[in-house]
């Protein structure tokens, strides 16, 4: 329970961080609308495969070009990968800097809903999963293009061991508008 918690402060401060450092900045309002309506994408929707997280798909919103936030389902290796696997829905956030190769930095969190154990859990949760990685995603309003990340990811399954485990994803991302 309070691992929930800190995720929720987490991403709160984070959240609010971005629009106290967005605050600081001067924009005249027609330049930033102008900005972000020709060349960030808006709304977007993206399907991967990985390592540590068997496959995912989502759906999410550029809220800045700085700042991105998606829901997601994901299905992810539980106990050192012997067990089987889980599956969940979440939420990513990712943090786009100025920079060329690596563009991106995102934190994942799942909670699993399903589990590929033989033992029954009487809970709505069955475990949560956390990731956090460095990749390259375009943020272009063109339409279909491929991401990629590595980083490190933790799944915490009720009744299994706890993994911590390196993660590489790749994928697609096709953006709406």
């Amino acid at each position: 329970m309070k691992t929930k918690n800190y995720l929720m402060l987490f991403i709160l401060g984070a959240l609010l961080t971005q629009n106290c450092l967005r605050g600081q900045q001067v924009y005249s309002q027609n330049e930033f609308s102008k900005d972000q309506n020709d060349s960030t994408r808006n709304v977007f929707v993206y399907a991967g495969i990985g390592l540590l997280e068997i496959y995912n798909l989502g759906i999410g919103y550029q809220i800045s070009p700085e700042l991105a936030f998606s829901f997601k389902y994901a299905v992810t290796w539980i106990g050192a990968g012997i067990l089987g696997g889980g599956g969940g829905v979440g939420i990513k956030i990712s943090y786009f800097p100025k920079q060329w190769i690596i563009n991106t930095i995102s934190a994942e969190y799942i909670s699993y809903l399903k589990l590929s154990l033989y033992e029954k859990i009487n809970s709505v949760t069955k475990g949560n999963y956390f990731e956090l990685n460095i990749g390259n995603e375009n943020i272009d309003k063109s339409k279909l293009k491929i991401y990629w990340a590595v980083g490190f990811g933790l799944s915490a399954a009720k009744t299994a061991s706890i993994l911590f485990f390196p993660s590489i994803k790749i994928g697609i991302n096709y953006n709406i508008f």
